[in-house]
């Protein structure tokens, strides 16, 4: 067998691999962190059901104070959204709307980023003994097999880094 042929079998191969390899990674996509909180769930749900609230924790509007924002009236609730514009690539364009809420216990988001699908995310609010655990989760499902490998070697990791970035804002803001 040739060189050339030997190259391009061996080249046949790892592109085999990589899409069989791919197949075998979940399409559903899941991260979860959560913290618990020195304070009544009350002021902490406050702090993430109002999107008037998020500058003042949200991880992405951190790296770029610039991002151009707009609210529903009104900002907080049930069907209310908020939308983002931004030139920075780890924040983007989109838009999130409160699907489901229950006050002082959960709240379910649906995010839609400009040309890239949608995603939900749902927050719990636990208060025991006037402590509150919060937990933030993020779900979507990658659409191709390039996708799974990129949320598998990215996403996941950043997702879940600026999860707890936005949880201990979260924390410092209600404790105080």
């Amino acid at each position: 067998m040739s060189k050339l042929k030997k190259i391009l079998v061996g080249i046949a191969v790892l592109i085999g691999a990589f899409f069989l390899g791919g197949t075998m990674l979940p399409k559903e996509v899941n991260v979860s962190r959560h913290t618990t909180i020195n304070a009544p769930a009350a002021p902490v749900f406050a702090l993430v059901n109002d999107f008037k609230a998020w500058p003042s924790w949200s991880p992405w509007l951190k790296k770029d104070p610039e991002t151009e924002l707009k609210y529903s009236e009104p900002s907080a609730g049930l069907n209310a959204w908020n939308s983002w514009k931004s030139d920075n690539n780890e924040v983007g364009v989109g838009k999130s709307t409160i699907t489901a809420a229950t006050e002082n216990q959960s709240l379910d988001i649906r995010l839609d980023f400009e040309g890239m699908g949608s995603a939900a995310s749902k927050w719990t609010f636990a208060e025991t003994d006037g402590k509150t655990k919060v937990t933030w989760a993020f779900n979507t499902e990658a659409q191709s097999i390039v996708e799974r490998y990129f949320f598998k070697l990215f996403i996941n990791s950043a997702i879940a880094k600026d999860f707890d970035n936005g949880l201990a804002a979260i924390k410092e803001i209600a404790e105080k």
